[in-house]
């Protein structure tokens, strides 16, 4: 997932780029992206979206979807992005220390 890249210096437009509502069925939450160097890869850089650890407890499935606005002429498009948030029942994600 990625919010895109900052572009303009608009705080509204980047707010819009760095927040997300994250569905699954009828449990939804909040959360926002950070961009930071990859704990794997050197050189590279990885893109995680961050959300309190009950929004993905209480979430239905191995999938969810990352709800983004995008700008367009005349205001804002929705798009739903699908992301795995478990396979096989066992969380991909990660609690913070």
């Amino acid at each position: 997932l990625s919010a895109g890249p900052a572009g303009e210096d608009d705080p509204i437009e980047a707010a819009m780029r760095a927040t997300a509502r994250v569905v699954a069925g009828q449990t939804s939450g909040t959360g926002f992206f950070v961009t930071t160097a990859s704990p794997t890869e050197a050189g590279k850089q990885v893109t995680l979206l961050i959300t309190a650890a009950h929004v993905f407890e209480g979430m239905p499935g191995d999938t969810a979807a990352a709800v983004l606005r995008s700008k367009v002429k005349d205001g804002y498009v929705r798009k739903e992005t699908p992301f795995a948030i478990r396979k096989g029942g066992k969380p991909l994600w990660m609690r913070h220390k």
